[in-house]
C-alpha cells in the first residue's frame, strides 16, 4: 500500500500563543534586607534571654548566701497593744530641774525649801517644816525627787545668798532688813511670827530682788538655773497643803 502525501496539515490551524512573562531577576537587595532584619531580631531575643538568665542566677545566689543566716520569723499573729501616755508623767518629764535647799545645823535640819520652776517661766517655792522627812518632801515634787539637793551649813547659806545683799523682808509690823549672814538665824529663831511665815516672806522678797537685779542671782549652777526660770514668770512661795504656818 502506497501512502500519498495529500499536502494537508493534520495538526489543525496554527494559533499565536502569547509568551509568559517572568519578573525581572533583580539585584538581591530585598532578600539581603529581609535576612538582616531577621538576624537583628534573633540577636535582640538572645540578648534579652541572657539578661533574664543572669538576673535569675543573681537572685538564686543571694538567696543561697543569706539563707543560712536568716533569722527565724515569727509566723504567729501578734496583737497590737495600745499604750496611753500618762499626762502627769509627761508634765513631770517636761518640768525644768528642781532644787532642794536643806539647811542643817549640828547635823539637824533647820529649814527646807524646794524651788520648782515650770517650763514656760514662773513656778513655786515650797517651804517645809524642819521636821519634814525627805520622803514627805519628795511626795510633793514633780518627779518625786529633787534633781539637785543642796545640804548646807549656816555659813554656806550666807555665801549662797551673798550676791543679793541685804533684803527688806515684809514681816511683822514693819519690814526687816536681813543681811545674808543673818538669814540662818532669821529662819530658825523664835519670835512673834512663826518660822514658816518668815521663811516664806524672805524667799519671796529674795526672788523679787533677783528679778529686779540680775546680779543678785546665786552662782550655784543648779539653783541659778531654777531661779532664772522662776523669775521669768509668776511665782508663788507656799507651804504644802495642810501644813501649819501657811
Amino acid at each position: 500500500m502506497t501512502l500519498t502525501d495529500t499536502g494537508s496539515d493534520v495538526s489543525g490551524p496554527s494559533e499565536d500563543v502569547p509568551p509568559i512573562l517572568l519578573p525581572a531577576a533583580g539585584d538581591g537587595q530585598r532578600r539581603r534586607r529581609r535576612h538582616e532584619r531577621q538576624r537583628v531580631v534573633r540577636q535582640r531575643w538572645l540578648a534579652l534571654g541572657a539578661v533574664a538568665v543572669a538576673a535569675v542566677a543573681a537572685v538564686l545566689l543571694l538567696k543561697g548566701t543569706h539563707s543560712g543566716n536568716k533569722p527565724a520569723t515569727n509566723t504567729q499573729p501578734t496583737t497590737a497593744v495600745t499604750q496611753f501616755a500618762d499626762p502627769n508623767a509627761a508634765a513631770a518629764a517636761a518640768a525644768p530641774p528642781t532644787v532642794l535647799i536643806q539647811q542643817v545645823n549640828n547635823g539637824r535640819t533647820t529649814s527646807l525649801a524646794a524651788f520648782l520652776p515650770v517650763a514656760e517661766g514662773g513656778g513655786t517655792v515650797l517651804v517645809f517644816p524642819a521636821n519634814t522627812t525627805l520622803t514627805e518632801v519628795n511626795a510633793n515634787l514633780p518627779r518625786h525627787k529633787a534633781d539637785t539637793t543642796l545640804t548646807i551649813q549656816d555659813a554656806d547659806l550666807a555665801r549662797l545668798l551673798a550676791p543679793a545683799g541685804a533684803v527688806a523682808v515684809p514681816v511683822g509690823s514693819a519690814p526687816q532688813t536681813i543681811a545674808p549672814d543673818q538669814v540662818a538665824a532669821f529662819f530658825t529663831s523664835s519670835g512673834s511670827v512663826d518660822k514658816l511665815t518668815r521663811q516664806r516672806a524672805y524667799w519671796d522678797a529674795w526672788l523679787t530682788r533677783v528679778h529686779d537685779q540680775p546680779t543678785a542671782m546665786p552662782t550655784q549652777p543648779a539653783l541659778s538655773t531654777a531661779v532664772t526660770t522662776i523669775v521669768k514668770g509668776i511665782w508663788t512661795v507656799a507651804v504644802p497643803p495642810g501644813t501649819a504656818g501657811g
